[in-house]
This record gives structure tokens, sequence and C-alpha cells, in this order.
């Protein structure tokens, strides 16, 4: 679920909703679900296309808990694109499906 919502001063609130999880692999190759509390990358870009995330806008660690969750990150410009761990700095099966293209 994502919205992007301008207001009266220009300002734009952007909210979404991820959905997390945190697992390790030990030695022998067993795979656990552990509890999250991470800080993670959090990204708003402009002049964005399907093959290119565009300009960086906007890149803070946000705490993600795991599960379903709701981000809330208000800017003075519309963005092109919201990105989960844009730089690609944690451990991901796909990271295909960190990000998303707005307009």
């Amino acid at each position: 679920n994502l919205a992007v919502v301008p207001d009266e001063k220009g300002h734009w609130t952007i909210s979404f909703d991820i959905l997390s999880r945190k697992i390790i692999v030990d030695e022998k190759g067993n795979i656990q679900e552990v509890p999250m509390n991470d800080d993670v990358e959090i990204g708003l870009f402009d002049d964005s296309s399907e093959n290119n995330l565009g300009d960086r806008i906007y890149l803070e660690k946000h705490k993600v808990r795991g599960g379903k969750e709701r981000i809330e990150i208000i800017l003075d410009r519309q963005p092109d694109a919201v990105a989960i761990d844009p730089r690609q700095l944690l451990a991901d099966k796909d990271f295909n499906d960190n990000h998303i293209i707005l307009r």
C-alpha cells in the first residue's frame, strides 16, 4: 500500500508498507528466522526509470523490526521511485522487489 500526497505548503508525504524478515544460515546450511531490529536504508529518487533509480533526493536509515510496517517520509518535492536498501548493503535473495517506480 503506497500513497504520495501533496499538501498546501508544497510538501509531499510518501507513505508505504514494507514486509521484511531476517534469516541466518549457520555453518551447516540450516536456515533460521531471527528477530529483526535493524537500521535499513530507505531511498527516494527523482528522474527514475525502470532500469535506473535516478538521482537520490533522500537516503536515511530507518529502524525496521520485521513483519509488516508502515513507513512515512515527508519531502519538499515529489519522488519518482522508492527503494529499500538501494545500495544493496544487506543480503537479499531478490533485490528486484526492493523498489517501485511511482510515475
